[in-house]
């Protein structure tokens, strides 16, 4: 039997919920540290009170258009697409990137763990360490070869729509965000 739709008009799958949310632009939210906290806990919240798995995955979103804004200086229209932010790492699975080229780009390699939404994302915010051994964002595409999502890792029984998975990178083309450490020196964090 199918799964009821967690808001009227939307599909049931909560990657799909999250992507008919984008495309009707409900992911327009304030941006944290912005001075406008509490309208953009209001927006999560109103996704929360009506699924949680979706709220998991809205926010990853909306936490990656911030990051891109804030550090990368993007226009939100060019982040199109849906997003997952990837902070969280446990010790054996660390991502690490190569130094960005002139253009911003850079190459990263390794295993991303808890990686909420994978199959149902377009691109990624994610955490990585370059030669140096400091901390960095990047943006990636999830729709190149050398990104593989996987079946395995976290299985959190209450959580298991968001589908929290490894997801291997081998030379995968990235785009800095921001410099090493701004991340957690922004105003939003």
């Amino acid at each position: 039997m199918p799964q009821e739709p967690v808001w009227p008009g939307l599909p049931a799958e909560p990657g799909q919920a999250v992507r008919a949310r984008v495309e009707a632009g409900q992911d327009r939210l304030p941006l944290p540290g912005s001075g406008r906290t509490l309208p953009r806990s209001q927006a999560l919240a109103r996704v929360a009170a009506h699924d949680l798995l979706l709220a998991k995955l809205f926010e990853g979103h909306t936490d990656a258009l911030a990051n891109l804004a804030e550090l990368a200086e993007l226009e939100i229209p060019a982040a199109r697409g849906t997003w997952a932010t990837w902070c969280a790492e446990p010790p054996d699975a660390r991502l690490h990137c190569s130094e960005p080229d002139a253009d911003g780009c850079l190459r990263q390699t390794g295993r991303k763990a808890w990686c909420s939404g994978a199959a149902g994302v377009d691109h990624a915010v994610v955490s990585c360490w370059n030669p140096a051994g400091k901390p960095c964002l990047a943006a990636v595409a999830l729709d190149q070869g050398g990104v593989r999502i996987t079946v395995d890792g976290w299985q959190a029984t209450g959580m298991a729509a968001t589908r929290s998975v490894d997801v291997h990178f081998d030379q995968a083309h990235a785009r800095a965000v921001g410099t090493p450490g701004s991340y957690v020196q922004r105003p939003g964090f």
